[in-house]
C-alpha cells in the first residue's frame, strides 16, 4: 500500500466526504437547540490544532503509517495492542456508520425492506472499492465531491423562500452548558474521526506534509456542516429538536415552489450515500491496514473480504432501533472514541518527540 499514492486534490475530497459523511444526515451537537452553529465552531477550533498532531506524527515519521508509528515507538508487544485497539475502532466505526445508512433508509425510504439488504448493498460497494485501492479511492472522491458540492448549493437557494432568520435566536437562551456538550459531541463526531486518515496514508520521504490538503478538506467539510445546520436551522426553528432523526431529511422535505418542484429528500440521500460510502470505505481500509500489520501480511487486499462482510454482521445487529443509534451517538460516543482520537495520538507525539530529541542529541555528543 505505500506505493499507492493520492494526489492533494484526491487527499482534500476524501477528507471533505468523510467529514461531512453521516453527519450531514444524522446531524450534529443534537445537545442543542438554536446554538448548533456556536457548537460546531468551537468544535472546530478544538479539531484543527488536534488534526496538527496526527499530520505533525506522520512528518516524523517518513514512509510511515499510525500502525508503524505505534509499533515504532511502543515496541512490538505494546504497539501490538494499540494497533489492535485502533484496528478495532476502524472497524467498529465503519460498522456505526453502515447503520446509520441502514436505519435512514429503513425509516425513510423502504420501512418494509429487510435492514439487512441496504448494509448489505452498502458493505459489498465498499468492500469493491477497497481492493481496488486508496488510488481508486481518491479519484472517486475527487470526482464526486463538486457533483455533492453543487447539489448542496442548490438545494440551500431552494430553500430560501422557507427560511427565517428569527428561528436563530435568541441566542444562549440556555447557556452555555449544552453549547459546550454539542461541541465535544461534534469535536468527536465527525472531526477527530480524521485520525484514521493517519492510519492509511503516511508522508513521502523528502516531500511537505500534506498540511494544506488535510486541514483545508476538515475546514471545508467543517463549513457545509454549519451552512447546512444554518438551514436546518432556519427552516424548522425549535422543532429541529422535536425530529432528532435525519434532520435534514425532514428540513428539505419543506421545500415547495409552486406545484411542481417539491419532495427534494432524493437530494439528501444523494449526499447521504456518497458521503458514508467514502466514510465507510475509509474506515473499512484502514482496518484491513491494522489486521495486516498484526498478521505479517504481505497487503491489506486478501482480507478486505472477510473483514468487510463481518463488518456488514455487525452493522446489522449493533443497534436494537433508531432510538438506541442516536442515543449513541450523541451521548456514549464521544467518551468511547475520545482516547483514540486524541489521548493516544498525543502521548504517541510526546514520546516520539523526546525519543527523536534524544537521538539528535547523542549524534551531536561525538561530534563536539
Amino acid at each position: 500500500m505505500n506505493q499507492e499514492r493520492i494526489t492533494n486534490h484526491q487527499l482534500f475530497s476524501m477528507v471533505v466526504l468523510f467529514v461531512i459523511g453521516s453527519s450531514l444526515i444524522v446531524g450534529v451537537a443534537a445537545q442543542v437547540e438554536i446554538d448548533k452553529w456556536i457548537a460546531i465552531l468551537i468544535a472546530l477550533a478544538a479539531a484543527v490544532p488536534t488534526l496538527m498532531v496526527y499530520i505533525k506524527l506522520l512528518s516524523l515519521f517518513p514512509g510511515k503509517n499510525l500502525f508503524d508509528i505505534l509499533f515504532l515507538v511502543f515496541g512490538k508487544w505494546v504497539g501490538r495492542l494499540f494497533v489492535l485497539l485502533y484496528t478495532w475502532y476502524a472497524f467498529h466505526l465503519g460498522a456505526m456508520v453502515l447503520r446509520n445508512f441502514g436505519e435512514f433508509v429503513n425509516m425513510m425510504a423502504m420501512p418494509e425492506t429487510p435492514m439487512i439488504m441496504p448494509i448489505l448493498l452498502m458493505g459489498v460497494s465498499c468492500i469493491w472499492i477497497v481492493k481496488e485501492g486508496i488510488e481508486v479511492l481518491g479519484r472517486s472522491a475527487f470526482f464526486l465531491l463538486p457533483i455533492i458540492v453543487a447539489i448542496i448549493f442548490i438545494v440551500q437557494l431552494l430553500c430560501i423562500p422557507q427560511l427565517n432568520l428569527q428561528f436563530l435566536t435568541p441566542i444562549l437562551a440556555d447557556g452555555w452548558e449544552p453549547v459546550l456538550k454539542g461541541a465535544f459531541s461534534t469535536f468527536s463526531f465527525p472531526f477527530a474521526e480524521t485520525v484514521l486518515f493517519a492510519a492509511v496514508l503516511c508522508c513521502p520521504a523528502n516531500k511537505k506534509a500534506p498540511y494544506k490538503p488535510f486541514l483545508g478538506g476538515l475546514i471545508a467539510g467543517a463549513f457545509i456542516i454549519l451552512t447546512v445546520t444554518f438551514r436546518n436551522l432556519m427552516v424548522m426553528g425549535a422543532t429541529l429538536k422535536q425530529s432528532p432523526y435525519f434532520p435534514s431529511y425532514i428540513a428539505v422535505g419543506r421545500i415547495r415552489i409552486g406545484d411542481f418542484l417539491q419532495r427534494m429528500e432524493i437530494t439528501v440521500s444523494i449526499v447521504f450515500v456518497v458521503g458514508a460510502f467514502i466514510k465507510i470505505s475509509i474506515c473499512l481500509l484502514a482496518a484491513s491496514t491494522g489486521v495486516k500489520k498484526l498478521a505479517g501480511l504481505n497487503h491489506f487486499r486478501s482480507v478486505v473480504m472477510p473483514i468487510g462482510i463481518l463488518m456488514i454482521l455487525l452493522a446489522n445487529g449493533i443497534y436494537k432501533n433508531t432510538i438506541e443509534m442516536v442515543k449513541w451517538a450523541f451521548d456514549i460516543y464521544s467518551y468511547y472514541a475520545l482516547p483514540f482520537q486524541l489521548f493516544i495520538p498525543l502521548v504517541l507525539l510526546g514520546i516520539a518527540l523526546i525519543s527523536k530529541h534524544k537521538k539528535k542529541k547523542a549524534n551531536e555528543q561525538p561530534s563536539s
